[in-house]
């Protein structure tokens, strides 16, 4: 039987790893460790599998599990039985290099991964016959409802769409005969959210900026004019955090007034072109045209990540509530609320704004319309006259 270990090329200069294209660089071959070789499986498919370190350990391996294959077969072991027998780590690695595979990001991959993994230890699951919705269900209950840091239902939400979406995979790729976990339920977010956005008024995201620009305070390695332009393109863009550190002075077309996002940093995976408002247009051009001397790789050197602790001391410096008389923060993402809201106040049709936003779902959009609808309600409300004094 035939095995093989795997090449990787890279280029060398001066015992350093240099681009292909380096002058006088040197093309180094490294083998790996281990052996790899073809087994035929039950199914009728052929894989890869790892072996040994030692090559004839390594045919002796194969040669092993090609017959215990060949048995299986003759005897008619089911394919689903045989897949109950692996190691649970060994779908995990699977479906994680499935998710790779669809472009997400290495966060969002870390995140999901993570969430499956504390589940399946919590309700102690080996192997995947362990998966019941009941046993999950009842665990993401005891989280929520413990003394000591209990878990919110957004939270709770998270977990359950991570380990729903294993399940699911483990069917689709026939390891399993159905989708174990379709009857666990998501449960309504909105009885038990924790964090409620506001949207800012027009005239305190004009205090903020101005505010900010004049503080001369350099935060999170962000100098004070740096910070009120992020502020201000979170604002008339609606781009996200993370969206908003990726951004280049490449990233900006100012004579055709748009910016984009490449498919690699957007929320949905594909490159996303934004038209940007006449007045953000002034106030960009001399400013990426100062960067543009710099030389600057991105326009926003710092850990975005802290946006929300950058931007609540910049409110506090412009005595705007972090958290107003309702309970409902104003952190960074707020500013994303407020460029959503403002295209509903001022009429724009919902199928617009959900392309602007950007959201997966129309759903998304018209919650944020309802919430100005309902401000506005009250608004119209207020001028009734007392009828009780």
């Amino acid at each position: 039987m035939k095995v093989w270990q795997k090449q990787t090329v890279r280029y060398e200069l001066n015992g350093k790893t240099v681009p292909k294209d380096t002058p006088k660089a040197k093309r180094v071959t490294i083998l790996s460790k281990r052996f790899y070789g073809s087994l035929k499986t039950l199914s009728g498919k052929t894989r890869q599998v790892a072996l040994c370190e030692d090559k004839d350990a390594s045919i002796t391996l194969l040669r092993r599990l090609q017959t215990q294959e060949d048995r299986d077969k003759a005897v008619g072991v089911d394919r689903h039985a045989k897949e109950q027998r692996r190691p649970i780590e060994d779908h995990l690695s699977g479906y994680e290099k499935h998710l790779r595979s669809k472009a997400n990001t290495e966060r969002y991959v870390v995140l999901t991964m993570g969430r499956i993994r504390r589940l399946l230890d919590a309700v102690k699951a080996k192997a995947i016959n362990d998966l019941e919705s009941s046993r999950i269900a009842n665990t993401l209950s005891s989280w929520r409802n413990r003394k000591k840091k209990p878990v919110s239902v957004v939270t709770s939400n998270h977990y359950a769409r991570a380990i729903k979406g294993f399940s699911r995979w483990l069917w689709i790729e026939r390891r399993t005969p159905d989708d174990t976990l379709s009857p666990l339920r998501l449960l309504n977010a909105d009885v038990d959210r924790k964090r409620v956005r506001r949207a800012l008024t027009a005239d305190e995201v004009k205090k903020l900026i101005e505010t900010t620009e004049k503080s001369g305070k350099r935060l999170r390695g962000l100098i004070a004019k740096d910070r009120a332009m992020l502020y201000t393109l979170a604002t008339y863009t609606g781009l996200r955090a993370s969206e908003l550190a990726s951004l280049k002075v490449t990233s900006f077309d100012i004579e055709n007034g748009t910016v984009t996002v490449e498919a690699g940093y957007s929320k949905r995976r594909r490159k996303d072109v934004l038209p940007l408002h006449a007045s953000l247009i002034e106030r960009l051009r001399p400013w990426l045209e100062s960067k543009a001397k710099a030389q600057v790789r991105t326009l926003f050197v710092t850990d975005i990540h802290h946006a929300a602790d950058m931007m609540r001391s910049d409110l506090k410096r412009a005595n705007i509530d972090y958290v107003d008389a309702s309970g409902r923060y104003a952190d960074f993402h707020s500013l994303r609320h407020t460029f959503i809201s403002s295209l509903a106040k001022n009429g724009v049709h919902p199928s617009k704004a959900k392309e602007l936003a950007r959201h997966s779902t129309i759903t998304l959009t018209m919650d944020v319309y309802s919430h100005v609808e309902t401000d506005e309600l009250r608004e119209a409300i207020s001028v009734l006259p007392d009828l009780l004094s």
